[in-house]
């Protein structure tokens, strides 16, 4: 069991790439992607850069082949920093049930993910000219100055993991003071 005081250090994201290279996982042109909270990032930043192995996003390629919000790569894991991630309850002790912490915890817990190809999969209709993207729809223009156009999207999508092997949550505390 994880404690909130414990934080994601460098070789976790290695552990997590052997895990995954174990399971037969593709990787995204060599290498897997970890998306974390940034203070997750923080912390795999701080020991990644004592190890030597840490390289900053700007070293890897042309600015074209930088995802956004990378910050570097460690160990063929590309870590991608995003506030996006889940921030779970206050952890002190076990307090996990029904699939998500609670309590009045002093420590938070963040769900980063370690992802290869074949993880997520995307289903959409082809129906009334709908497809991969959505479809823009331009309303009629009723100012005769023609200052305001109305636009709208249409999409008929879908997402869902597609093959759990090629997905790991990664879940750590901090060690920057928690801050909502």
């Amino acid at each position: 069991m994880l404690s909130g005081s414990s934080t994601l250090v460098a070789i976790d994201l290695l552990k997590g790439a052997k895990k995954l290279r174990a399971k037969n996982v593709q990787s995204f042109n060599g290498d897997y992607t970890a998306y974390l909270h940034p203070n997750q990032s923080y912390d795999i930043q701080a020991d990644a850069t004592s190890v030597s192995s840490w390289r900053s996003a700007h070293q890897l390629a042309a600015a074209q082949d930088i995802w956004m919000g990378e910050v570097g790569t460690f160990g063929q894991v590309r870590v991608v920093e995003t506030p996006r991630v889940p921030v779970l309850g206050g952890v002190s002790g076990s307090q996990f049930s029904g699939g998500s912490y609670s309590g009045s915890g002093t420590t938070v817990l963040y769900a980063g993910f370690l992802l290869g190809r074949e993880s997520l999969a995307k289903a959409y209709s082809m129906q009334d000219g709908n497809g991969p993207d959505p479809k823009i729809i331009v309303g009629p223009v009723v100012d005769k100055l023609r200052r305001n156009r109305p636009l709208g999207w249409h999409h008929i999508v879908g997402y869902s993991t597609f093959r759990p092997e090629s997905l790991w949550r990664i879940e750590s505390g901090s060690s920057l003071p928690d801050v909502d």
